[in-house]
């Protein structure tokens, strides 16, 4: 049984192959679905660079928006009326 806190591993497999896996927290179901949490600074781990195989094998960075901000003048847009914030 699963408690609040407790250490998770997600992970995405392709082709019976783990593409990447990360460490989440579980915090919780609500109506059958499951809620977790990856913590800021978590670290994981991404797939080694394997030419032909489908995975990287350059780092598809940078890609010219690192440096991009918004305009000053642009303000954040509203949510609907039967929004709340969050």
């Amino acid at each position: 049984m699963m408690r609040p806190g407790d250490p998770v591993l997600l992970r995405s497999i392709y082709r019976e192959t783990v593409r990447w896996c990360w460490p989440h927290h579980y915090v919780g179901e609500w109506d059958g679905r499951t809620g977790l949490y990856c913590r800021p600074g978590n670290r994981g781990k991404l797939p080694k660079e394997v030419a032909g195989k489908g995975h990287l094998v350059a780092k598809p960075w940078p890609t010219g928006w690192e440096e991009w901000r918004p305009p000053a003048e642009w303000e954040p847009l509203a949510l609907p009326e039967d929004w709340d914030v969050v």
